[in-house]
């Protein structure tokens, strides 16, 4: 098989499963990646298990986000093999995910062989959650702010909480009264 030499600072266009068949093994320090997010109706995983551990590709029947196909399911444990036959050893993996697909990325990487070490996760100071979730731009999309706003509100209230007004100019308790 005709292997390709990677050059520094180089773009390669193609399949990543047919391109990775082209490099070397143990060539490759780290890998960061963006693959797709499959963030298409759910599948049953029990289903996708079946397939993963036969060694077979598990085909996802739906569309992905804005009904792209290319977007419909996460990459799967025989893409992560190449990615870990490229990679030297003790090189490293980032790889983005969608928060509610990643436990099939990570499923799929750990049957590859992939050590899962750590998670990288945006925290925002305005809520409990450890994971960074943009809503901008989606079609008929709604502002889920105010939706978020009135719940967090009602959830103080009903604490007994008197609730006066988002201070919206930083990060503060100060406009929430316990009296």
């Amino acid at each position: 098989m005709d292997r390709t030499p990677i050059t520094r600072n180089s773009i390669i266009l193609g399949n990543c499963l047919e391109v990775l068949k082209k490099f070397d093994d143990n060539s490759v320090t780290a890998v960061v990646t963006d693959p797709p997010y499959g963030l298409s109706a759910p599948p049953d995983m029990r289903t996708v298990l079946k397939h993963w551990l036969a060694g077979d590709d598990y085909e996802h029947k739906s569309k992905g986000f804005m009904s792209k196909g290319w977007d419909a399911f996460v990459p799967s444990p025989k893409i992560w093999e190449e990615v870990m036959r490229v990679l030297k050893p003790g090189g490293h993996i980032l790889s983005f995910g969608g928060t509610r697909c990643y436990d099939m990325m990570v499923t799929a990487m750990r049957l590859a062989g992939s050590e899962i070490r750590d998670q990288i996760n945006v925290h925002c100071e305005l809520s409990s959650s450890l994971d960074y979730i943009q809503g901008q731009g989606f079609p008929k999309s709604l502002n889920v702010s105010k939706i978020v706003e009135k719940d967090i509100i009602q959830a103080i209230q009903s604490q007994g909480i008197e609730f006066t007004e988002w201070d919206e100019s930083e990060t503060s308790s100060e406009n929430i009264s316990t009296n």
